[in-house]
């Protein structure tokens, strides 16, 4: 395992629009691991039901790179299932980033990044990048408009994105509004989301260099249905 780290906040020139995903950022350094976990199990997503579905699509790739890693849960996955390519474990939260690097200390062929998705800046480009577990939610319309061109820059002549997201509303954690931003009020603190419609994901990817986009429904094991989009 090696570790990469990089800190900058210098993304996003015109401070009017809308910012969600640095103001979440204290509710990550509050919530302990365990309630990840939790949360996990609640959704379904803790036996890696999500990268069941795209496995066939990643299997036999050189490198795949994770946004928000998280505690591990769908790197855990990749490695009991034999991926033998590089992983590139990203993630900006100083508890899992050391949870991870203490984990997979003795895997050489995982890497784990310090570094905020917004100035993504990988070793070697990507033959596919995972924004798994509702991942694109944690940043405004705009702010995912400036993390797909950045995805973008960081894939390979043939790679692709993979997003997971909820299917149209929002179940279990959270309630969603009208205008599509999604509150979650807990004892660590105030998560803010927003769920983009399939019309605004397309107009982002083609702003973003984007070409194509195709969608897969699937359900967790509790029974709730979600979507990967495949962008090319």
């Amino acid at each position: 395992m090696s570790i990469i780290r990089e800190t900058s906040n210098s993304y996003i020139e015109d401070q009017h629009l809308k910012l969600i995903n640095d103001a979440n950022f204290e509710f990550y350094n509050k919530i302990e691991i365990e309630k990840f976990k939790e949360f996990s199990a609640i959704i379904g997503l803790d036996e890696g039901i999500d990268i069941k579905v795209i496995y066939p699509e990643i299997k036999n790739l050189n490198t795949i790179a994770e946004i928000g890693s998280g505690y591990g849960r769908a790197i855990e996955f990749i490695k009991n299932n034999q991926f033998s390519g590089q992983v590139y474990a990203v993630e900006r939260v100083r508890k899992l980033l050391d949870y991870m690097e203490e984990k997979y200390t003795d895997d050489d062929n995982i890497e784990i990044i310090d570094q905020d998705l917004k100035q993504l800046n990988l070793p070697n480009k990507a033959d596919c990048i995972l924004w798994l577990w509702s991942g694109i939610l944690e940043l405004s319309l705009p702010e995912q408009r400036i993390v797909l061109k950045r995805l973008k820059d960081n894939l390979g002549e043939d790679g692709f994105l993979l997003i997971e997201t909820p299917y149209k509303n929002v179940r279990v954690i959270g309630s969603k509004g009208e205008d599509n931003y999604i509150k979650f009020e807990t004892e660590w603190g105030t998560i803010e989301a927003y769920l983009p419609t399939f019309e605004e994901l397309k107009e982002s990817i083609q702003l973003s260099g984007f070409s194509s986009i195709e969608s897969t429904f699937y359900q967790t094991k509790t029974g709730l249905t979600r979507i990967f989009y495949k962008i090319c």
